[in-house]
This record gives structure tokens, C-alpha cells and sequence, in this order.
């Protein structure tokens, strides 16, 4: 079993023209692998997350147009766990289908606010805090195929949204991975 030790990570980015901001971290500890009869089980815990800072003023940005304070958050935390099959396709190629299920915790906020005596309508919609809060269950499912010679292809996706009454999300991915051989 491989001993991941990066539990995390943080990034920052910064106009320096003007005073806005965007950090993003995310942390997510090993938890734990183990093996039920035949089947691989993976544990799961991480919680992500993104700031982002705007004042009431923008330069080449926005065309010099002065735009209302813009301060967001918006993030998840996650737990489960994924099951997963491997089995011989042939002696140079492994199968291993899978399936997750995550019970999940979005938070999100926004407090967007127009420029003093202006009645302008915002050209766009801000972040819809109002339904991305609370609890929602995630199923993951997908396979990856081993080769021999260390290459890897995977394709998955996720629904998620589950039990919330107010929002759906899914996802699909394709990874392919080859090593270099010196």
C-alpha cells in the first residue's frame, strides 16, 4: 500500500494592479485503504474550498468601469468510501471497475452589492448561495484498465446533488497516463 503524504494544498492569486484576491486550499488526508475478500476499499475525507476578494473598483479588468464589492466563498466537504474489482484480463492487462458513494457538505456565500445610488441591474447573475448549502449524497462510478508496461487508461463520472431538493451535479472524466522509460 503506497503512503500518500501530501494532505493538502493552498494557492493564492493576486491582481497587482488592483485589490482583489483568490485563494483556494483543499485538504485531504489518507484515510485508509484495505482489501475485502477479493475487492479493494477506499476510504475518503477532503474538504476543498474558494475565496475570492473583490473592492469597488476595477481597472483594465472591467474597461475602467467601477463595479460594487464582490466578496465569495464557496467550498465542500466529503466522506466515503469507494469499492473497487480488480480483475486479470489478460496476463498484461488489468480491469478494475469501481463504485463510491460520498455524503457531502456544500457551504457558499456571496455578498455582492450594486455601486451607492446606482439602480443598474448586475450584467451577470451572482453566485447562487441560496441553493448550493447543506447536504447531498454523491455516487461515483467508473473503471481503469492497467497495463503492464505501467500504462493507464480510466474513465468515471459522478451525480451528485443527491437528497437536496435543489440542485444536481455530474461530472465525467478520461484519463490516460503513460510512464517514460529512460
Amino acid at each position: 500500500m503506497a503512503v500518500k503524504r501530501d494532505y493538502g494544498s493552498f494557492s493564492k492569486a493576486v491582481n497587482k494592479d488592483l485589490p482583489e484576491s483568490l485563494d483556494s486550499a483543499g485538504l485531504e488526508p489518507n484515510v485508509g485503504k484495505a482489501r475485502a475478500g477479493v475487492a479493494d476499499l477506499s476510504r475518503a475525507t477532503k474538504i476543498a474550498g474558494l475565496v475570492g476578494r473583490n473592492l469597488s473598483i476595477c481597472g483594465r479588468a472591467c474597461f475602467g468601469t467601477l463595479q460594487g464589492v464582490n466578496n465569495f466563498s464557496t467550498g465542500r466537504a466529503s466522506t466515503g468510501v469507494k469499492v473497487a474489482y480488480p480483475w486479470l484480463w489478460s496476463a498484461t492487462t488489468i480491469v478494475k471497475p469501481y463504485v463510491g458513494l460520498y455524503g457531502d457538505y456544500y457551504f457558499s456565500g456571496d455578498n455582492a452589492s450594486p455601486l451607492a445610488g446606482s439602480n443598474a441591474a448586475p450584467l451577470l447573475p451572482s453566485l447562487p448561495t441560496q441553493f448550493i448549502q447543506g447536504w447531498s449524497a454523491r455516487v461515483t462510478t467508473g473503471f481503469s484498465v492497467d497495463y503492464a508496461g505501467g500504462a493507464r487508461m480510466s474513465l468515471g463520472g459522478e451525480l451528485g446533488g443527491l437528497g437536496s431538493q435543489n440542485f444536481i451535479t455530474w461530472s465525467f472524466q478520461g484519463r490516460v497516463s503513460v510512464p517514460f522509460s529512460p
